[in-house]
């Protein structure tokens, strides 16, 4: 069976599941990236994997180099039949699926992911929270600051949380889904230039902090001028490579874990039992007041 234990009880059965990062090239033809990312979750259901994550923004061109108004004829809401073949996926191969995409609710624009369970059906959309502004990532021309918070959801084969590539460096985000009973935080990211190893440090920080696994799933391919370079990797709670980054071509990182080894690390590290919360409740206020 899927279903995962609850965090916070003490487990007495093994919880292995296998999941999966799909790094794949994308090109200014969307079908074509949608039928190419839909064979991809084939082969990785065939391979065993029960979770599967795509790349932030995964089947669209690298618009973001460019402050384009035509661009926002990308953004789809949660029910566009864009999305369809990844429900039909999901409940086809009995799989959880995390497929970022570029939303439209109302009259705003969001980095969002959305997440299919195991029948199809959307368990709920997170929306990128921490929104950069640098060359090569306008970002915030195209998007306005997530508005879900940081979401906890409870799936067929466990509790998930995502954090897409800016807000895995701010480390509340990670903090709060470890806290509201998350399992594993998929980390969906569009990385370019020499930043694996940066990128590499802070995941296995996050990971061993708060004692879950975080998988980074990452751009791969020459995009409108970037180089993105791939290499996902999954890290498990004690902070610690569960393989090395499968490099920069397209493919699949098939990685097995171990959901029992969250409840052993977290009675290990004491981290979470030793925090001072008494120490903690202005912490924000402070941070506001030193910003102004």
């Amino acid at each position: 069976p899927c279903r995962a234990a609850k965090i916070s009880q003490p487990v007495t059965r093994r919880a292995a599941i296998k999941i999966a990062g799909i790094q794949i090239f994308c090109s200014d033809d969307i079908d074509r990236n949608i039928r190419k990312a839909v064979r991809y979750i084939g082969h990785a259901a065939e391979s065993g994997a029960r979770i599967i994550c795509f790349p932030q923004i995964f089947f669209l061109p690298w618009f973001l180099k460019e402050e384009t108004p035509e661009a926002f004829n990308h953004a789809i809401p949660l029910d566009h039949e864009i999305l369809n073949p990844f429900r039909e996926a999901a409940r086809d191969h009995k799989v959880v699926l995390i497929c970022p995409f570029f939303e439209r609710k109302g009259e705003k624009t969001f980095s969002s992911a959305a997440v299919f369970d195991a029948n199809g059906t959307a368990v709920g959309v997170y929306q990128k929270a921490h929104i950069p502004s640098i060359p090569g990532w306008n970002e915030k021309y195209y998007f306005q600051p997530g508005e879900s918070g940081f979401l906890v959801m409870d799936t067929a084969c466990g509790k998930i949380g995502i954090q897409l590539c800016w807000d895995n460096f701010f480390p509340e985000g990670s903090r709060a889904l470890a806290l509201g009973g998350a399992e594993i935080i998929f980390a969906p990211t569009a990385a370019a230039y020499a930043s694996q190893e940066r990128w590499l440090h802070v995941i296995s920080a996050n990971a061993f902090v708060n004692n879950l696994f975080v998988f980074r799933v990452n751009r791969a391919g020459h995009d409108h001028g970037l180089d993105f370079y791939g290499g996902s990797f999954c890290v498990n709670p004690y902070g610690e490579l569960l393989a090395d980054p499968i490099g920069i071509q397209e493919g699949i990182s098939l990685v097995d874990i171990d959901l029992s080894i969250i409840a052993e690390a977290r009675t290990q590290s004491g981290f979470f039992k030793d925090r001072r919360m008494n120490l903690y409740g202005n912490l924000v206020l402070k941070e506001e007041q030193e910003i102004r």
